[in-house]
């Protein structure tokens, strides 16, 4: 018979195979937008398209954002092995490298899509990345020289709602 926390440490694993499943899905969904081809797609159209690529980017970066925020708080109640950490997923890895890939070849119709797009990407795999190996994946990013020896860092910042969030939210009287 398993005990509570051998249930808990299940349900977790069962959760954490949902959430890489989950971003497996979606990384291929939205790979998509960048392997096609939108020849006949009118030029608003087509920055329409970026837009919500680009908040789909956002929101992927939020739930790795959300399981690296989680892993502290896993690791301190369940009695997991060293390697097994929520971002700890080759084939992901692998598939948003080719996505950093396909973002860097692509040819954005606004600047400012192209600049998040980047920046998210490279956001995301600095979850993946072991301290080891965050170095090889500088290469894309713009920064200083004397920056060159220090690790990418991940730092949250707490701020209000932009304002597409609260677009419908009810005015308070």
């Amino acid at each position: 018979m398993l005990s509570c926390i051998e249930l808990d440490e299940a349900e977790f694993l069962k959760g954490f195979n949902n959430f890489s499943s989950f971003i497996h899905a979606y990384t291929l969904f939205i790979m998509n937008f960048f392997k096609s081809t939108f020849s006949d797609a009118q030029t608003e159209e087509l920055l329409q398209l970026e837009e919500q690529v680009t908040q789909s980017l956002l929101l992927l970066e939020k739930l790795h954002m959300f399981l690296f925020m989680n892993t502290f708080t896993y690791k301190k109640h369940f009695t997991l092995s060293e390697n097994i950490h929520p971002l700890h997923n080759q084939t992901n890895l692998e598939l948003l490298e080719r996505l950093q890939m396909f973002i860097s070849q692509y040819n954005f119709q606004k600047e400012e899509n192209r600049m998040v797009s980047e920046k998210t990407i490279f956001q995301i795999l600095t979850y993946y990345y072991s301290e080891k190996d965050v170095d090889s994946m500088q290469g894309d990013i713009d920064h200083d020289k004397e920056e060159d020896n220090q690790r990418p860092s991940i730092i949250f910042t707490l701020s209000p709602l932009s304002p597409p969030w609260l677009a419908n939210l009810p005015s308070v009287q």
